[in-house]
């Protein structure tokens, strides 16, 4: 499972928050990174959440609003801010024109290590490489055991217990639907 801005907002140990945008929430977060130039988004792009202390932050309000419609048109997952570091004190521009954009900023207490999250994204990485290769593991066996002689429907009911999913069989030709195998709800 991919990792979202949700996710890291319940994950007690980084103590983080919505400031804004929290319908942005389903964003999948693929890296985080510190930046803390003007334009993060010289360094970063689609997927990547930017943690900052503030200090690329302006504070003019017409400033911050291109600031968020910036990050925001590059794809990032999101910003979180480290909580009474280096932001300008009036961040309402930059939390409306977030809000308008569905754009995740979050807040992340004082005292937290950003290391602790970019973490957080590698683990989740982690995962799923784990899942993703039982998976294929699964399918392996799957298909060895066609060969040693699964009748074609116990194969697609195996292969969809194997990837966790209905699959359906359909023949071109007839245009027609062959075999369905619904997935077993235990798996």
């Amino acid at each position: 499972m991919s990792l979202k801005i949700a996710d890291i907002i319940q994950m007690p140990e980084l103590r983080t928050r919505f400031f804004a945008g929290r319908q942005g929430g389903g964003r999948t977060v693929r890296w985080a990174h510190v930046c803390e130039l003007p334009d993060p988004t010289e360094w970063l792009g689609e997927g990547d959440l930017l943690m900052t202390t503030g200090m690329g932050i302006p504070g003019a309000p017409p400033a911050q609003v291109l600031y968020i419609e910036r990050l925001s048109q590059a794809g990032l997952a999101g910003v979180m801010i480290g909580e009474n570091m280096q932001a300008p004190k009036d961040l309402a521009p930059l939390k409306k024109a977030a809000n308008q954009l569905n754009f995740p900023i979050l807040m992340t207490q004082y005292g937290v290590p950003f290391s602790s999250v970019t973490r957080a994204v590698i683990d989740a990485g982690r995962q799923e490489e784990f899942d993703r290769r039982n998976a294929i593991n699964r399918l392996f066996v799957s298909a060895r055991l066609a060969i040693e002689g699964l009748s074609l429907e116990q194969l697609v009911q195996r292969l969809g217990k194997d990837i966790h999913a209905d699959l359906m069989l359909l023949d071109p030709q007839e245009k027609k639907t062959v075999l369905v195998a619904k997935k077993h709800p235990d798996s």
